[in-house]
């Protein structure tokens, strides 16, 4: 039975191999940074967007002596093409959108799930008082008496 979507998911994280104390480490190192980055799209986007080369030499000053520097620059690599399909399409539109995100307020990062809350229509809109408990006030008595299908006694 073939797989129809095997052709779109992402590969493996790339890994140093599991042999070696060291490679295993250098495989830890590289799958931290890569769930880090997952986890923070605004960083994978920022990657993506300053380059290959600046993610090279990045990441080989860091990792320098973690890795033979043929195996290491190989790995490099292969991260930063993972980080790639990561990010998908235009990433400085998406990089641009996201950062425009983070400086916004909760209110305004409101989604449509907080419009689809139950709102509490017992509660009167002017007073703020329990309408089913206690009549606030005359002036919106009716809207209450409207809304829970009460007849209003003088009609």
């Amino acid at each position: 039975m073939r797989d129809e979507f095997s052709g779109e998911r992402l590969p493996d994280i790339p890994n140093a191999g599991y042999a070696t104390r060291r490679e295993r480490e250098a495989s830890d190192a590289i799958m931290f940074l890569m769930r880090g980055l997952e986890r923070n799209r605004e960083w994978l986007l920022r990657v993506v967007c300053e380059g290959r080369e600046k993610w090279r030499k990045t990441t080989r000053a860091i990792w320098r002596g973690l890795l033979p520097d043929t195996e290491l620059h190989q790995i490099i690599d292969d991260m930063y093409a993972h980080l790639v399909l990561q990010a998908g399409p235009n990433p400085m539109e998406q990089l641009e959108i996201v950062s425009q995100m983070a400086g916004m307020t909760a209110a305004q990062k409101s989604t449509w799930m907080d419009y689809a809350k139950p709102q509490n229509y017992t509660r009167c809109p002017h007073c703020n008082r329990d309408w089913l408990t206690v009549p606030c006030c005359e002036t919106h008595r009716h809207v209450a008496n409207q809304f829970l299908g009460i007849k209003a006694a003088h009609a």
